[in-house]
């Protein structure tokens, strides 16, 4: 095999070349690194490669998500995050013998900052 540098390959096992998507991206990123460095040129991030799992459907140029599959929304980790602020802040509510007071919930979530700013980071997807 001859590298893009001119030299050649010698002894151990012949590989042959991907011939994927991803293959000829990992190509062309190290062939635009290695002319960059020839010319004194600042390093600059490589074009665009595609994963190696990526559905050879959608092109580079599209740039767009795969019909299948994908994700996301409201699903049974949002309903499992909602249900569980939704348990604290009732539960931060609840006076014995007297049922939920949203008084009672805004001195316990006070009284509990820690608690609270769990609950935040969890609505907000930071953590969880």
């Amino acid at each position: 095999a001859v590298y893009p540098s001119g030299a050649v390959a010698g002894g151990g096992a012949a590989a042959s070349p991907a011939q994927d998507a991803f293959g000829q991206g990992l190509r062309e990123a190290y062939q635009q690194g290695y002319d960059d460095a020839l010319a004194g040129l600042d390093p600059r991030p490589p074009k665009y490669i595609p994963s190696p799992d990526a559905d050879p459907s959608v092109s580079a140029a599209g740039g767009g998500r795969s019909s299948g599959g994908g994700g996301g929304g409201f699903g049974v980790g949002s309903l499992l995050r909602y249900g569980m602020v939704a348990s604290y802040l009732y539960k931060a509510g609840a006076v014995p013998g007297q049922g939920w007071s949203p008084q009672a919930m805004m001195a316990s979530v006070q009284a509990n900052p820690v608690q609270a700013g769990m609950m935040l980071m969890m609505l907000s997807g930071i953590l969880f």
